[in-house]
This record gives structure tokens, C-alpha cells and sequence, in this order.
């Protein structure tokens, strides 16, 4: 039997609670969406979702990770501030630099329609991060799993109305953009009481926090940018590669795989996040909480993979419609990669825990030269079909991944 503290179960369960909620709006949601909109309008809806996606975990230079590491009242009023600056003036300072490549480079100029939706979906997910972050450190769980419910139902309302009229891939993106914003004033409660204790934050209590962590910008951020570009450049990748409609597919299988990922085990990484810093001051060592941890994350992820695997195409075509058992078929593609990502995925906090972030650096370094690679050798060696061009990168991430796990156990 697996012995785990009571108060992180509980806290466990908390989070899950309120994922569970909200991932059944999903459920209901991803039908709604493949019966208003086109594979099309998904893929294109993909491709601009992801420009967001992979800045906006970096526009803290990843500090608000500090905030739960930090014991100090007045060190983390420091870190609040110089996240917030610091999410405003990448926003502007990223937007920027889209508008020129997509102005000047990129033959595709339709994407400047959505810069400014752009910019506000940075800006909202770069302060939702931070709130995260808060929140996790005032054991604030039940705030964080109502998050995802009422994100979830202001998405699925969105989706409604906006297909209704028929606003295709722009519908879909201000969808998504309300329910950022429904995530934005859920989490944000407790820290906007705060606002003044954060302004009048020292400005040198503020740069001893930069100098502090300072292993937080030059190691974790590249590590958090290539993991994201790992994988959110394969929407890039394969939208240009086999079009907005198989992107369409894709990202709809990615969403599905996904949703194990958001309902349990991101929510374990998040309490395994705040437990296992814990255990590290006090004991010099987490490896208890890795292990029990990690044998949760296995007993739960055997039973779910099968089961998706053998079942996946069936429900997509049930739930989505006849033309989207294609997505089905990725999935069972995918699906080891996820079963291994699942476990995986939430034992990596303790890379922070440890501050060995050049280990994290490299991980993500392998991933990035995998997905680059896979698009190298299919574009300019030897063409490969979608299916191909998946296997070889639910292989090589699979790796990738326990190889992770393997040197966070060992110096755990």
C-alpha cells in the first residue's frame, strides 16, 4: 500500500476536485467545438494559441518558481514585483519582435490580425503564472481548483456564441481569451490584497532576489523555452508541413492526451512542488516523496493508458464526429509518450528543489534537437508521412524523459 501524508492526499485531492470539474466542461466542450468549427479553423486557432504558449511561462525569467521556495514575507513581496515588471515589459517587448518577423519575414502576414489578442493572451498567462505560483505557496488549493472550472465554462460559452455567429479561428481564439481571464480574476484574489505591500516592495531587497536566484534566468528559463518549443513547435512543424487541417487533428489529440495531464498530474506536481521543497530544508533530501510520489503517478497511469489506447479511436468518432477518428489514430501514436510524460511531468520540480537547472537545460536541449531534427530530416532527407513523423517523436521524448527521471531520483 502506498503511505502517503495525509496533508498532501488532501491537498491532492482538492486540486483534483476541481480539475475534474472543469475537465468534464472540457469534455462537453470538445464536441461543441469540432461540430461549429473545421479541422481548419482548429489548426489555425493552434497556430496562434501557440505563439502565446511558448512565452509565457518565461516572461517571470521564471522568478515566480522562487516564491514557493522563499520563507521570507518581505523577500516575496520582492519576487511578486519584479514578476510583474518583468511579465509587462516582455509582453510588450515580444509583440514587438512578431509584428517585425511577420511584417518583414513571414509569408503569412494574416497572423497580424491577432497581435493584439496576442499581446493580452501574454500578458494575462505571464500574471495567471505568478498567481500560481502565490497560491501554491498559501496553500491556497482550493482557489486553485476552482481555476480550471471557471475556465473551463467561460471557454465553453465562448465556443457557443462565437460559433453560432460563425467567427471561425478568431471566435475560437477570443474563446480561449475568456477563459484566461475567468483563471485571471479566480487566482488572483488573495495577491491583488497584497497590491501595496508589493509596490512598496525595497528595490534592494528586490535585485538581492534577482542576485539570489540569478540560476533561475540563465539555466531554467532556456530549459522551460526549449521543452516548450519541443513541443509546441511541432504545431508549427506540422502546420506547415501537412497543413492546417492535419494540425487541426493533431492539436485535438494533443488536447485529449492532455487532459490527464491537467486533471492529476499537474496538480500532484504541484503539491509534490511545495512538499518535497519542504523536506529538502528540513531533512537535505526528498527522495521519500519522490518515491511515494512516483509510485502514485504509476499505479494511476498503467490502467489509463490501455484504456486509451484501445479506445480512442472508437470515442473520438463517437464524440467528435466520423472524420475525426483520424485523431484517434495519433492518439494511440502518442500515447506512451503521454503515459511516460504523465509520471514524469510532476517529479520534475525537484530539479528546482535541487537548483541543478543545467541538468533541466540539457533535458530540454534533447528534446528541442529531436523535434528539429525529426522536421529536418522529413523536409530536406527523406519526406515522411504524419504517422512516421509521430512515432519517431513519442520515441525519442519517451527517452528523453526517463533519462530525466533516472537523474532526479539519484540526487534526490
Amino acid at each position: 500500500m502506498i503511505k502517503i501524508k495525509n496533508n498532501f492526499l488532501k491537498s491532492i485531492t482538492i486540486l483534483i476536485s476541481g480539475s475534474i470539474l472543469g475537465q468534464i466542461v472540457n469534455f462537453i466542450t470538445a464536441p461543441v467545438m469540432t461540430r461549429f468549427f473545421s479541422p481548419e479553423d482548429i489548426g489555425i486557432y493552434t497556430y496562434i494559441t501557440t505563439i502565446a504558449y511558448v512565452f509565457s511561462p518565461i516572461l517571470c525569467l521564471r522568478y515566480e518558481t522562487a516564491i514557493v521556495l522563499e520563507e521570507d514575507e518581505d523577500n516575496i513581496f520582492a519576487i511578486l514585483k519584479f514578476c510583474f515588471i518583468s511579465t509587462f515589459f516582455l509582453s510588450i517587448f515580444i509583440i514587438l519582435a512578431y509584428t517585425f518577423y511577420f511584417s518583414c519575414f513571414s509569408g503569412n502576414k494574416d497572423i497580424l490580425k491577432y497581435i493584439n489578442l496576442i499581446f493580452i493572451l501574454l500578458l494575462i498567462s505571464g500574471i495567471i503564472n505568478i498567481f500560481t505560483s502565490y497560491n501554491n505557496k498559501e496553500k491556497e488549493y482550493v482557489v486553485l481548483s476552482k481555476a480550471p472550472i471557471y475556465k473551463s465554462i467561460a471557454q465553453l460559452v465562448g465556443i457557443i456564441c462565437f460559433g453560432v455567429i460563425k467567427w471561425g479561428s478568431f471566435g475560437l481564439i477570443l474563446s480561449h481569451l475568456l477563459s484566461q481571464i475567468a483563471n485571471f480574476f479566480q487566482q488572483g484574489k488573495s495577491i491583488i490584497l497584497k497590491t501595496s505591500e508589493i509596490i512598496s516592495a525595497d528595490n534592494k531587497t528586490v535585485a538581492h532576489i534577482i542576485k539570489k536566484y540569478y540560476a533561475l534566468p540563465l539555466f531554467s528559463v532556456p530549459a522551460i523555452f526549449c521543452n516548450n518549443l519541443s513541443y509546441l513547435s511541432l504545431n508549427f512543424i506540422i502546420g506547415s508541413m501537412y497543413g492546417m487541417e492535419i494540425l487541426g487533428y493533431y492539436s485535438l489529440s494533443f488536447r485529449i492526451l492532455g487532459v490527464p495531464l491537467s486533471l492529476i498530474s499537474q496538480n500532484i506536481g504541484t503539491v509534490f512542488f511545495e512538499k518535497a521543497a519542504q523536506d529538502y530544508i528540513e531533512k537535505k533530501s526528498f527522495k521519500n516523496s519522490f518515491i511515494e510520489t512516483g509510485k502514485l503517478l504509476v499505479a494511476i497511469t498503467i490502467p489509463l493508458t490501455f484504456f486509451i489506447y484501445y479506445f480512442a479511436p472508437v470515442v473520438c468518432r463517437i464524440l467528435f464526429g466520423e472524420s475525426w477518428i483520424i485523431a484517434g489514430e495519433y492518439i494511440r501514436i502518442l500515447i506512451i509518450m503521454f503515459a511516460i510524460k504523465f509520471v514524469a511531468s510532476p517529479l520534475t520540480a525537484g530539479i528546482l528543489v535541487l537548483k541543478k537547472n543545467k541538468i533541466e537545460l540539457l533535458c530540454q536541449f534533447c528534446f528541442c534537437i529531436i523535434s528539429l531534427g525529426a522536421y529536418a530530416y522529413a523536409q530536406y532527407i527523406f519526406p515522411l508521412d504524419i504517422e512516421t513523423f509521430l512515432y519517431i517523436i513519442s520515441v525519442g521524448f519517451s527517452v528523453v524523459y526517463l533519462f530525466f527521471l533516472y537523474i532526479i531520483y539519484k540526487f534526490s
